[in-house]
């Protein structure tokens, strides 16, 4: 906000601001569809417990 209206906001400005404007805001909305799950492990000579 300082850098768009060029001016130093107090945080009682800012407040009643962001009240007024609280509904423009839009949720973001998932762009990636489900994937596929993880193939299993393939342990090659080693442990699992070291």
């Amino acid at each position: 906000m300082e850098r768009s209206l060029d001016k130093e906001m107090s945080y009682e400005e800012f407040a009643v601001f962001d009240s007024q404007n609280k509904l423009q805001t839009r949720s973001a909305k998932s762009t990636v569809g489900p994937s596929k799950p993880f193939i299993r492990p393939h342990f090659v000579n080693r442990m699992l417990d070291k």
